[in-house]
């Protein structure tokens, strides 16, 4: 069952979304990505050289919500990607 379209004003890619029901579903399986070397090697580059901000008393508090994220998370973040194995 899906709901009345929403009308949205023309962006000229999308005029109509239609809003499914919650019972709809896509069927999973496995599924192949293939990114070019090169676009992995340019990520790579851009977050060595991506500068991470200074620390603050906004981006070291101990409550990110209220806030944003930590400086800390921008480090692990980072480190996290420049590490990620992308041919699991």
């Amino acid at each position: 069952m899906s709901l009345p379209l929403l009308e949205l004003p023309s962006t000229g890619f999308l005029t109509y979304i239609t809003i499914m029901s919650s019972t709809y579903s896509i069927p999973l399986g496995p599924f192949t990505v293939n990114i070019p070397q090169e676009d992995l090697d340019e990520l790579k580059v851009i977050l060595k050289h991506t500068r991470i901000p200074k620390e603050t008393f906004e981006n070291s508090h101990t409550h990110p919500e209220d806030y944003g994220v930590t400086r800390e998370w921008f480090i692990q973040a980072r480190e996290k990607w420049l590490d990620f194995d992308w041919y699991v």
